[in-house]
Parts: structure tokens; sequence; C-alpha cells
């Protein structure tokens, strides 16, 4: 199955003066439903109450330009707000990270991050860019998290996650999260032919796979079909 959501540019502001933070909420279905009271026992697998079990996984994405001076307001909403704390997954664009920045500066207690920093020598530029996702711990243990594919050219950046989080439907055996970045002055033809081809090789390596695909595409139309 293959969802696509897409991010307006921009879609939202997090708190007023900040411009900059756009976000967009994904959720399908009841996505937050728990185990309360004593564990839950299915099968071989034990449910516990501090595990997050949505029918299908929830995302907040945003491009937020400077991940890592938005990291106390990103903090703050996963402390006061539900519907951050509570998300399966936060994907990011426009992170501006590079190898000088350690994990711990833009580190969220209670998720595993995943980073995919612009490289200057496939992108051509020095500045900008950059993807990270982060997984909700009590969605996904962080030891059944794994990076299936990567890219990084002038034309678009990409990341795609695997997840196997504590409950899926029967019908999936996993989930593949693919987060994009198209820059403004991108081939939009280049870019989402790039897009296209790597969701249809994930797409046949994963057949029961739940692919989600989120990001800024900015000018460019990805079509589902």
């Amino acid at each position: 199955m293959l969802a696509v959501f897409f991010s307006l540019n921009p879609c939202g502001v997090v708190q007023p003066g900040v411009k900059t933070f756009a976000f967009c909420f994904i959720m399908l279905f009841q996505l937050f439903e728990f185990a309360s009271g004593d564990p839950l026992n299915c099968g071989s697998i034990v449910y516990t109450r501090d595990q997050l079990l949505p029918v299908l996984p929830s995302v907040i994405m945003g491009n937020v330009r400077s991940l890592s001076n938005k990291m106390d307001q990103l903090a703050a909403l996963i402390r006061l707000q539900r519907v951050y704390r509570e998300s399966s997954l936060l994907c990011f664009t426009e992170t501006w990270l590079n190898q000088d920045t350690p994990d711990s500066v833009v580190s969220v207690n209670g998720f595993t991050l995943v980073r995919a920093d612009r490289s200057a020598a496939e992108s051509g530029k020095k500045k900008g860019g950059g993807l990270a996702v982060f997984v909700n711990n009590r969605w996904c243990n962080p030891g059944h998290i794994t990076v299936k594919q990567q890219l990084c050219s002038k034309d678009v950046e990409l990341v795609a996650v695997c997840v196997r989080p504590y409950y899926l439907p029967k019908e999936f055996s996993h989930v593949l999260a693919v987060t994009v970045y198209v820059p403004p002055s991108a081939d939009t033809t280049a870019a989402c032919e790039r897009v296209h081809s790597t969701v249809s090789q994930l797409q046949t390596q994963h057949p029961q796979a739940l692919i989600l695909i989120s990001g800024d595409f900015n000018h460019a139309w990805v079509s589902p079909g």
C-alpha cells in the first residue's frame, strides 16, 4: 500500500512569531489506541501500557529551515502537546545539519533520530537541505529501525526508513517512511523521475510494506499513480 502526503510551503505555523516552522498533520483512522490496564496478550506478543498501538502510523511533517534552532520549541511541543508526543513519526526537511553537528544537539527524548544530511559533493551545494526522521520509541523499538535508501543530488534529497512497529494490521509486514525534499531550483522532471524510480524499487523489494511518502516538493508534483 502506498500513501503520499504533500507538505504545503508553508502549510502552517507552529506558534505565533515562528514563521519558518511549517507543519502538517497526517492522521489515519484511529491513530492512538493504547493498551491500558493490564498488559494485552495477543498470541506470543505482550503489549504494555507504555506502547503506542495506532491502527496505522501518525505522521507530523515540516520544513524547519534549521533544525538545531528549533529544538527548544520542538521539545516544548512534544512535552506539552499530545499530538506531537504520541506521533509515530516526525519527518523534517531542510534541517541544515552537517557533519559538524553532533546527534546530541538535535536529539529528542523518547524518539530515535535518523539523519540524512546534505552532501556538498553530491548536491553541489555547501549549505541548506538535509532530512531528519524521528521515530517514536513507544511505537517502534529502536533496534527495528534501518535505512533502506538514501539519495542526495542537486535535484532531490530522499531517505527511506524501514520500521517494524509493535503493532501493524496483518496486511502489512513493516512500514517504509520516505521523506523527500525537492529544492526550488531543482529540475522537477529529473526529481520526479528519481523519486518514482526509488519508490518503485522499494515497492518491488517490499511488497508487503506500508509505504508513506511525505516531504516538501516545492513546485514539483509527484503523482501516486
